[in-house]
Protein backbone atom coordinates (compact mmCIF):
# COMPACT_ATOMS: atom_id res chain seq x y z
CA UNK A 1 0.00 0.00 0.00
CA UNK A 2 0.94 3.59 -0.72
CA UNK A 3 0.66 6.60 1.96
CA UNK A 4 1.80 10.10 0.15
CA UNK A 5 2.07 12.83 2.53
CA UNK A 6 2.06 16.46 1.48
CA UNK A 7 1.64 17.20 -2.12
CA UNK A 8 -0.33 15.08 -4.11
CA UNK A 9 -1.62 15.29 -7.90
CA UNK A 10 -4.03 13.63 -10.21
CA UNK A 11 -0.69 12.52 -12.15
CA UNK A 12 -0.31 8.68 -12.60
CA UNK A 13 3.77 9.23 -12.49
CA UNK A 14 5.40 10.83 -8.97
CA UNK A 15 9.06 10.40 -8.33
CA UNK A 16 10.76 11.65 -5.64
CA UNK A 17 14.54 12.11 -4.28
CA UNK A 18 16.55 10.26 -1.50
CA UNK A 19 19.01 12.21 0.12
CA UNK A 20 22.14 10.63 1.95
CA UNK A 21 22.11 13.01 4.98
CA UNK A 22 24.76 10.60 6.86
CA UNK A 23 27.69 11.94 7.86
CA UNK A 24 30.08 9.17 5.64
CA UNK A 25 32.03 9.74 3.11
CA UNK A 26 30.75 10.94 -0.18
CA UNK A 27 31.39 9.81 -3.42
CA UNK A 28 33.62 12.22 -5.86
CA UNK A 29 33.85 10.56 -9.73
CA UNK A 30 37.82 11.78 -11.18
CA UNK A 31 37.47 13.72 -13.62
CA UNK A 32 39.76 13.92 -16.07
CA UNK A 33 41.07 17.54 -17.83
CA UNK A 34 40.06 21.09 -16.78
CA UNK A 35 36.26 20.48 -17.90
CA UNK A 36 32.86 18.91 -17.10
CA UNK A 37 30.46 18.58 -19.67
CA UNK A 38 26.73 18.09 -17.81
CA UNK A 39 24.39 15.48 -19.50
CA UNK A 40 26.89 13.57 -21.59
CA UNK A 41 26.63 10.66 -18.91
CA UNK A 42 24.05 9.59 -17.08
CA UNK A 43 20.03 9.61 -17.69
CA UNK A 44 18.68 13.01 -18.73
CA UNK A 45 15.08 11.77 -18.92
CA UNK A 46 13.29 10.81 -15.35
CA UNK A 47 10.03 9.86 -16.93
CA UNK A 48 7.25 7.97 -14.55
CA UNK A 49 9.32 4.57 -14.33
CA UNK A 50 8.97 2.28 -12.36
CA UNK A 51 12.99 2.51 -11.81
CA UNK A 52 15.60 3.59 -9.28
CA UNK A 53 18.50 6.05 -10.64
CA UNK A 54 21.71 6.12 -8.12
CA UNK A 55 24.30 6.83 -10.78
CA UNK A 56 26.04 10.21 -10.07
CA UNK A 57 26.14 11.37 -13.38
CA UNK A 58 22.50 10.90 -13.69
CA UNK A 59 22.08 12.77 -10.32
CA UNK A 60 24.05 15.77 -11.82
CA UNK A 61 22.02 15.73 -14.90
CA UNK A 62 18.55 15.90 -12.54
CA UNK A 63 19.81 18.79 -10.34
CA UNK A 64 20.98 20.83 -13.69
CA UNK A 65 17.50 19.90 -15.19
CA UNK A 66 15.75 20.99 -12.42
CA UNK A 67 18.09 24.61 -12.23
CA UNK A 68 17.38 24.96 -15.55
CA UNK A 69 13.69 24.72 -15.14
CA UNK A 70 13.95 28.58 -14.06
CA UNK A 71 16.45 29.12 -11.04
CA UNK A 72 19.93 31.17 -12.12
CA UNK A 73 20.89 31.16 -8.33
CA UNK A 74 20.37 27.10 -8.53
CA UNK A 75 22.61 26.69 -11.57
CA UNK A 76 25.11 28.82 -9.82
CA UNK A 77 25.46 27.31 -6.94
CA UNK A 78 25.42 23.93 -8.62
CA UNK A 79 28.09 25.48 -10.97
CA UNK A 80 30.29 25.98 -8.23
CA UNK A 81 29.55 22.38 -5.99
CA UNK A 82 30.68 20.87 -9.62
CA UNK A 83 33.88 22.76 -9.81
CA UNK A 84 35.19 22.56 -6.29
CA UNK A 85 34.05 18.47 -5.61
CA UNK A 86 35.16 17.47 -9.44
CA UNK A 87 38.26 19.37 -9.31
CA UNK A 88 37.44 21.21 -12.84
CA UNK A 89 37.90 25.54 -14.03
CA UNK A 90 34.89 25.25 -16.14
CA UNK A 91 31.41 23.27 -16.27
CA UNK A 92 29.90 22.74 -19.63
CA UNK A 93 26.03 22.96 -19.94
CA UNK A 94 25.11 20.56 -22.67
CA UNK A 95 21.59 19.89 -21.74
CA UNK A 96 18.38 21.61 -22.71
CA UNK A 97 14.89 21.83 -21.44
CA UNK A 98 13.92 23.43 -24.61
CA UNK A 99 12.97 21.33 -27.26
CA UNK A 100 13.19 23.42 -30.04
CA UNK A 101 17.27 23.87 -29.52
CA UNK A 102 19.44 21.90 -31.07
CA UNK A 103 22.92 20.90 -30.76
CA UNK A 104 21.91 20.08 -27.00
CA UNK A 105 20.39 16.98 -25.04
CA UNK A 106 16.88 17.73 -24.12
CA UNK A 107 16.69 16.45 -20.39
CA UNK A 108 13.24 16.26 -19.22
CA UNK A 109 11.66 15.83 -15.55
CA UNK A 110 7.99 14.13 -15.46
CA UNK A 111 6.12 17.61 -14.87
CA UNK A 112 4.20 16.31 -11.20
CA UNK A 113 8.08 15.93 -10.39
CA UNK A 114 10.22 18.73 -11.54
CA UNK A 115 10.24 22.32 -9.84
CA UNK A 116 8.33 23.45 -12.48
CA UNK A 117 5.28 22.20 -9.58
CA UNK A 118 7.66 23.09 -7.03
CA UNK A 119 8.58 19.09 -6.24
CA UNK A 120 12.02 17.56 -5.46
CA UNK A 121 13.51 20.91 -4.88
CA UNK A 122 14.94 20.38 -1.82
CA UNK A 123 18.24 19.38 -2.76
CA UNK A 124 18.44 23.33 -3.50
CA UNK A 125 17.89 24.38 0.18
CA UNK A 126 21.15 24.66 0.59
CA UNK A 127 24.89 23.60 -0.47
CA UNK A 128 25.23 20.44 1.98
CA UNK A 129 22.04 19.21 0.72
CA UNK A 130 22.96 19.26 -2.65
CA UNK A 131 26.28 18.33 -2.06
CA UNK A 132 25.06 15.14 -0.25
CA UNK A 133 22.42 14.78 -2.85
CA UNK A 134 24.56 14.41 -5.91
CA UNK A 135 27.73 12.77 -3.95
CA UNK A 136 26.26 11.29 -1.29
CA UNK A 137 26.58 6.99 -1.73
CA UNK A 138 23.30 6.65 -0.59
CA UNK A 139 21.00 9.28 -2.36
CA UNK A 140 19.02 8.45 -5.58
CA UNK A 141 16.45 9.02 -7.61
CA UNK A 142 13.11 6.90 -7.52
CA UNK A 143 10.82 7.19 -10.67
CA UNK A 144 7.13 5.52 -10.13
CA UNK A 145 3.61 5.56 -11.63
CA UNK A 146 0.21 4.42 -10.51
CA UNK A 147 -0.33 1.66 -13.36
CA UNK A 148 1.73 -1.19 -11.74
Amino acid sequence: MKFRKGFVSNSSSSSFVVIDRSNGPLVIPNIKGSEFEVGKLGETEFGWGPETIDDIFSRINFAYIQALYGHKDWVDMLDDVLKEYLKVDTIVNCITVDYDVHNLICGYIDHASSAQEGQNTEIFDDRDTLIRFLFGPKSYIELDNDNG
